[in-house]
């Protein structure tokens, strides 16, 4: 089942596994800290190129992480928390 998070006004692409996890699809690129979601790990969203740098990553939330100020329980839980955790400095383009 698709749904959808609010992430600074873009609307977030989740949908539900097997297992009732939510799972969170974007490609990002390192070189120019971008990320961009994605409603599929193998399809990339129109504004992504092969062969640009850009790489696709699939997380289940929640997800495990060491403890830190974003997360102190250590729980990613939220499309919020994931950007916190692992893309700080990343900007998001749709």
């Amino acid at each position: 089942m698709l749904t959808q998070q609010l992430f600074k006004g873009i609307q977030v692409p989740v949908w539900a596994d097997r297992f009732g996890n939510d799972v969170v699809s974007l490609w990002a690129r390192r070189s120019t800290k971008e990320v961009v979601f994605s409603y599929a790990h193998a399809g990339p969203a129109p504004c992504v190129r092969k062969g640009e740098g850009w790489v696709p990553v699939t997380y289940c939330l929640p997800q495990e992480v060491a403890p830190r100020a974003a997360v102190p329980d250590g729980i990613v839980t939220t499309v919020e928390d994931l950007m916190t955790v692992f893309y700080p400095d990343y900007t998001v383009i749709h």
